[in-house]
């Protein structure tokens, strides 16, 4: 038996080798369509998702809480003013529930070292300020912020940065450090004098280089890199921002605005890993982070919610939607190669029986069995 199965190979081989050649280069170039074509592309999806993140701005790639400063006051039960002051160290406590919120809710934060928080007062005019700095007759009008982590991202470049508050003659003196492109625009030099009237006088004890301008820590507030132009139907002048340090902090309290203030905490993502398979599992995170992520209830006295947004919503939906489409035309090709493998391998499989019927016939009368048929046959 084993003898006349060794002939009836040589018989096989020798009369069909080139069709058998052929037929076999077929289907492998059809299965490795039909695999590589789904991972080239998930590759390309992924590509083209980066891609997106790395063209949003940085402040479009962070989730921002905001809230204001009064009710942010009132829940960790201080009532602001000349009464009572909020330390920085509450506000610092309640960006970090917020924090504990979004990873809870598997929002990829980069780590707390990349996050910051900070409070901003109403825009105030300054009539005494250098005619540099006026628009006509308008005179500019200048915000105070207070960012605990200005050191890091500014270098001094002279002076020094702000320390604490004092008294004088005519009324409270708060030490400000100004960036270069303000100190241009308003003609500042360190000892230039900025008066609020019947407020405070904004003294000039430092001047900073942004680090990283584009970085959300300066875009995240129009004018805290520079002095920014604001043309309105009321009246068009120059506005900027001044920082003041944490010395300065419950004296900027009690001479200022509480109502006109806002604090906002900044949590960038890390989104390098992220691919397209899991983009619609960041855009539910993300969505579920933003409706319930805000709510406050261990840093606080009082339950409350802070407001937050997150800039990548809109373009991770737009990209989920395109992919559908993509995936749905992809899944038809894969499909389509599939079948087109199945009917190549069985039209070759008929080829080769009708060809071969006279050689398996002869094979079956020597005493081939039907399983030793069809293994040769495969």
């Amino acid at each position: 038996m084993s003898g006349r199965l060794r002939s009836a190979v040589a018989l096989t081989t020798g009369t069909a080798a080139g069709a058998s050649a052929v037929l076999a280069l077929l289907v492998l170039a059809t299965v490795f369509v039909a695999v590589v074509t789904p991972r080239s592309s998930v590759a390309f999806r992924s590509r083209a998702l980066q891609q997106i993140f790395a063209a949003t701005p940085p402040l479009g790639r962070s989730v921002i809480a905001t809230s204001d400063f009064v009710s942010i006051a009132n829940a960790v039960g201080v009532q602001p003013g000349p009464q009572g002051e909020v330390a920085p160290s509450q506000l610092a406590k309640v960006g970090q529930e917020v924090a504990r919120n979004l990873a809870w809710r598997q929002v990829p934060l980069q780590s707390r070292n990349h996050q910051w928080w900070g409070l901003t007062t109403g825009y105030s005019v300054i009539p005494g300020a250098s005619r540099h700095a006026y628009f006509g007759s308008a005179p500019p009008r200048v915000e105070v912020l207070y960012r605990p982590q200005l050191s890091r991202y500014a270098r001094l470049v002279a002076g020094q940065l702000p320390g604490l508050a004092t008294l004088s003659a005519g009324g409270p003196v708060l030490p400000i450090a100004v960036t270069t492109a303000t100190a241009s625009r308003f003609r500042l030099r360190v000892g230039s004098e900025l008066a609020i009237p019947g407020s405070a006088v904004l003294k000039v004890s430092g001047i900073v280089r942004p680090v990283a301008p584009d970085a959300a820590f300066w875009q995240a507030d129009p004018g805290a890199a520079g002095a920014t132009f604001n043309a309105s139907r009321s009246g068009s002048y120059w506005r900027g921002a001044v920082f003041v340090g944490s010395g300065e902090f419950g004296e900027l309290q009690a001479v200022l605005d509480t109502s006109q203030m806002t604090v906002q905490w900044q949590y960038p993502l890390a989104l390098g890993g992220v691919g397209a398979g899991q983009a619609a599992a960041l855009n539910d995170h993300l969505g579920n982070a933003l409706t319930n992520g805000g709510l406050l209830t261990t840093s606080v006295q009082v339950i409350i919610s802070v407001s937050l947004s997150c800039g990548l919503t809109g373009a991770l939906s737009q990209f989920i939607a395109a992919e559908g489409r993509i995936g749905t035309l992809l899944a038809l090709l894969e499909v389509s190669l599939v079948i087109s493998g199945a009917v190549v391998l069985l039209l070759g499989c008929r080829l080769l029986a009708e060809r071969r019927a006279g050689e398996f016939a002869l094979m079956r009368a020597r005493g081939a069995g039907s399983g030793q048929l069809t293994a040769l046959a495969l």
